[in-house]
């Protein structure tokens, strides 16, 4: 889909009913690709460094992304246009004015069925209430936003993820200190922490969304999935705070697990230039098996 461009591919995510692809790449741009032709694409264009993240929203019509010039941008998907552009709120300034981000920020996700934006900023947790609509004088789409909530952890954050097909107060975040944190807004405090998750600083956490179109039990939601340079995939119940299932499939390099809709499958890059395959429901040595080569 993307043999016209020669940039490395950054980010990926699919919409939720999985028509479309939004692709983050390394030459300051992105793409949204209409599957499974490929022939629709819309570019977003608007960040100064490659772009590190890219998510959807519950109706498919806006994607936020993240770059490493320490912005964060919604789009709307139709025209490729910049709805809104988030700032960070220096509550040490007068008048807390909306400067740039001081460091790079990690996520950027809807959150709340599309009524929040949440990410993450060195040990920052930032809520931001966003609205988009179309302009009374004009078809393009308008975005607002207001800062609601920032609290504060004791480590940098690496890594976020949350629910938003449902609503949800739970956050999950992985911390420098190698732990995963589990936050409340609801109590607005930490609901749970697992210390010495990984042996490193995990780089990547899931959220189990699930999807509308394929039944799931109720209780994949209590599972959330984790992984950390040069140490194992790892799955959690976030109930008791134990790791369920390990995945022996380390990395030198920070590779980017996912969970199929079903919730019965987890997909793992390897360093063999091939892509692993686990059954979540089964035993472990059974059912790795060896996909695609590229």
């Amino acid at each position: 889909l993307l043999s016209d461009r020669l940039s490395p591919v950054h980010a990926l995510a699919y919409s939720r009913d999985s028509d479309m692809i939004a692709v983050g790449l390394a030459d300051y741009s992105g793409v949204v690709l209409r599957l499974p032709t490929g022939s629709k694409s819309v570019p977003l264009v608007g960040h100064k460094g490659p772009l590190t993240s890219a998510k959807w929203s519950t109706l498919a019509n806006h994607v936020i992304t993240t770059a490493a010039d320490r912005s964060c941008k919604v789009w709307d998907v139709t025209n490729g246009c910049l709805i809104t552009d988030i700032k960070y709120k220096d509550g040490n300034t007068k008048n807390c004015e909306k400067i740039e981000f001081k460091k790079d920020t990690v996520g950027g996700h809807f959150y709340y069925i599309d009524k929040f934006i949440l990410l993450a900023h060195m040990n920052e947790l930032l809520l931001y209430k966003h609205h988009a609509e179309k302009g009374k004088n004009s078809k393009r789409v308008l975005g607002r936003y207001q800062s609601i909530c920032c609290s504060t952890m004791l480590h940098t954050i690496t890594a976020l993820s949350c629910c938003n097909s449902f609503y949800s107060t739970l956050v999950v975040c992985g911390l420098s200190d190698k732990s995963i944190c589990i936050y409340d807004y609801n109590q607005e405090e930490v609901a749970l922490k697992i210390p010495d998750a990984h042996t490193r600083a995990p780089h990547h956490v899931t959220t189990i969304d699930g999807s509308k179109y394929v039944p799931h039990s109720p209780e994949t939601h209590n599972l959330i999935m984790s992984c950390s340079v040069m140490d194992d995939v790892k799955l959690w119940d976030v109930r008791s705070g134990q790791c369920i299932k390990s995945y022996n499939k380390s990395n030198r390099v920070a590779s980017i697990p996912s969970i199929s809709s079903c919730v019965r499958y987890l997909a793992v890059p390897g360093e063999d230039h091939a892509v692993h395959l686990f059954d979540i429901r089964g035993s472990v040595q059974s059912v790795r098996y060896r996909l695609i080569t590229y």
